[in-house]
């Protein structure tokens, strides 16, 4: 018996049935329901990696923003080399 999953083929019209031998609740091993919750949890958890890694990187930019912001109000007694910097960073549009 072949699993119950319908798959689609890349260059395919409609869905075909997955031609794996069922072994778990008519569906194969990678069709089955514990399988794809697996997957699903493993992605998840990437998801949330990869946005709490752009969330850091967002408040770590916005930090930097406001010191240059902090940094302007107060050019006149910054050493020559912060404010080299800061002129850096303007010229980039940031």
């Amino acid at each position: 018996m072949n699993c119950a999953k319908k798959v689609w083929e890349t260059n395919a019209w409609r869905p075909r049935q997955c031609q794996r031998a069922a072994v778990e609740g008519g569906y194969c091993k990678q069709h089955g329901p514990a399988a794809a919750a697996a997957r699903r949890r493993k992605m998840d958890d990437r998801v949330r990696r990869d946005m709490a890694a752009i969330d850091r990187r967002v408040k770590k930019t916005q930090a930097l923003q406001d010191l240059v912001s902090a940094c302007r109000l107060s050019r006149d007694v910054l050493p020559v080399g912060v404010t080299a910097a800061l002129e850096a960073y303007e010229a980039l549009g940031l």
